[in-house]
């Protein structure tokens, strides 16, 4: 059994369901309600507010019970399982764990990604700092208790693939290679999730690549890649010999494009390269 931990925002929810994906179990400490704040001085648990400042988080502390980690042992038996989250007790259940990994990112796409956020630890301003402040030492902290670190910083496809080998876990049979336009969803490095709207005709297809409002993915093999704004015109070109069925007979290239919203409504427009 595995733990992956790391700072709010660093990934570790994405990461989880890119893994759950994949057929492995998974724990999400949060969504799956695993851990509880609780009073130091009483042990007892309590609702959290609304506002939180540092004389309350001097008071309180977020617990994973270690029972519920052996429950969660016993429940896996000898299979392989990963528990995604963190938590303020961590040195009192690490020893329930077979490994340890961190999730590892610069300061500044931390900050990008918590900036991005509209709820969950770390969305407000003071816990922004606070997050912050607590991974300028995280890496050597986890590192020195022996956790493996993962580079987290690109997409959540490559960063599963990179804690599955920390894991000890070898891929078996066939590549599924990410196809954000197959699963109808993407969740972008950000922690930001995409749906599906539909696909796009090649003449709406070239207006959304020109509007500067719009993010273009360009998806081959195991790469998702941003595309920028002064390389959109030759991608287009790329593209458009395919869309009007115009390439050569012997090209096995192909292309197919979806738009994504997100929350915010914003548009993703992804390009998805085959061979």
């Amino acid at each position: 059994m595995v733990l992956v931990t790391g700072p709010s925002g660093v990934g570790k929810s994405s990461v989880g369901g890119e893994l759950r994906r994949r057929g492995y179990v998974v724990y999400d400490v949060d969504a799956d309600g695993l851990a509880r704040w609780v009073e130091n001085a009483s042990g007892l648990e309590v609702v959290t507010p609304t506002e939180r400042d540092d004389a309350w988080f001097a008071k309180h502390t977020y617990r994973l019970p270690g029972a519920t980690v052996r429950g969660i042992a016993e429940a896996v038996g000898d299979g392989m399982a990963f528990v995604c989250g963190t938590v303020g007790n961590e040195g009192e259940i690490w020893e329930l764990f077979s490994r340890v990994i961190s999730l590892s990112v610069d300061a500044k796409t931390l900050r990008r990604r918590l900036a991005g956020r509209t709820d969950g630890f770390g969305s407000t301003g003071d816990e922004l700092e606070r997050v912050l402040a607590w991974h300028a030492r995280v890496d050597a902290d986890n590192a020195r208790y022996g956790a493996v670190l993962v580079d987290a910083r690109d997409s959540v496809e490559v960063v599963a693939d990179r804690v599955l080998t920390a894991a000890g876990q070898e891929p078996t049979g066939e590549i599924v290679y990410p196809s954000p336009i197959r699963d109808g969803k993407y969740a972008d490095p950000d922690g930001v999730r995409w749906q599906i709207r539909g696909g796009v005709r090649w003449n709406r297809l070239e207006r959304l690549m020109k509007d500067p409002a719009v993010r273009l993915l360009h998806v081959y093999l195991r790469d998702i890649v941003e595309v920028p704004a002064d390389e959109r015109a030759a991608l287009m070109e790329r593209i458009r010999p395919y869309l009007k069925g115009k390439a050569e007979a012997d090209d096995y290239t192909g292309f197919r494009a979806a738009e994504f919203k997100n929350e915010s409504r914003r548009s993703l427009l992804v390009v998805e390269e085959t061979c």
